[in-house]
């Protein structure tokens, strides 16, 4: 400690008030550094917070949505899966080229030159409302503008 104290003395003045304001400076970035740091962890943790409980309230509202889709694929699914496939190709006025019911529940079906976007909303229809899952499908351009073959496999 003498050491520390004579090298001290050794110096001018001057030098002792530089080095001074000098130790004092880094003692208030120091302790900026401590502050802002915990600021910084805090922060970050409060986001991480927010984020979870948006996740967490968008998963709350999937869960709803697919129970609720689970209600309702059960009220409508009363019938077989042909009468409900029939059903619905009659409400979108779309023809059958041929239909192929399945050992495992499922039904094959094709449909010949038919028109792109009744297609995809049928097959909405099916998926969305009457809780009938597509297992494969195959879609090819039709020979006119807008129009496609499909074969689809749904199984209820």
């Amino acid at each position: 400690m003498n050491a520390i104290k004579d090298w001290w003395y050794q110096n001018t003045p001057r030098d002792q008030m530089a080095m001074f304001a000098l130790g004092i400076a880094l003692a208030i970035y120091i302790l900026y550094a401590l502050v802002s740091g915990a600021h910084g962890k805090y922060t970050e943790q409060l986001e991480n917070n927010a984020r979870a409980t948006a996740s967490l309230s968008q998963v709350r509202e999937l869960s709803a949505e697919l129970l609720a889709r689970d209600v309702s694929g059960n009220a409508n699914a009363q019938g077989s899966i042909t009468e409900q496939v029939n059903n619905s190709l009659r409400e979108f006025n779309l023809k059958l080229s041929s239909m192929q019911p399945q050992s495992n529940g499922a039904v094959r079906l094709r449909m010949e030159q038919v028109r792109y976007n009744l297609v995809i909303a049928w097959l909405h229809e099916m998926e969305v409302t009457q809780g009938i899952k597509i297992k494969d499908s195959t879609i090819t351009t039709g020979s006119e503008k807008g129009t496609v073959s499909i074969t689809v496999t749904l199984l209820k």
